[in-house]
């Protein structure tokens, strides 16, 4: 039983390999428009991982405006005792 679970990982392992290998091959395009288009790549990857920084900043900004304003309300309810 053991055995088919090794067998069985070592043949999802050999497929990840191979769907990995054959991603870069194909993204690997010989000459100057090849490599002007792959230099894109960690490009694009840059401006979306800066921009979803820029995100969680205002994230943050708007749970602390959200936890103000709960205070607020809390001691507008306990000061009226509705």
């Amino acid at each position: 039983m053991i055995t088919f679970y090794i067998m069985y990982l070592l043949l999802l392992l050999l497929m990840v390999f191979t769907f990995i290998f054959l991603g870069v091959q194909a993204f690997t395009i010989p000459g100057s428009f090849g490599s002007m288009v792959n230099s894109t790549f960690p490009i694009a990857g840059g401006l979306g991982a800066t921009s979803s920084v820029k995100k969680n900043n205002e994230k943050v900004k708007n749970e602390e405006n959200v936890k103000l304003n709960v205070k607020l309300s809390m001691k507008t309810i306990q000061a009226n005792n509705l």
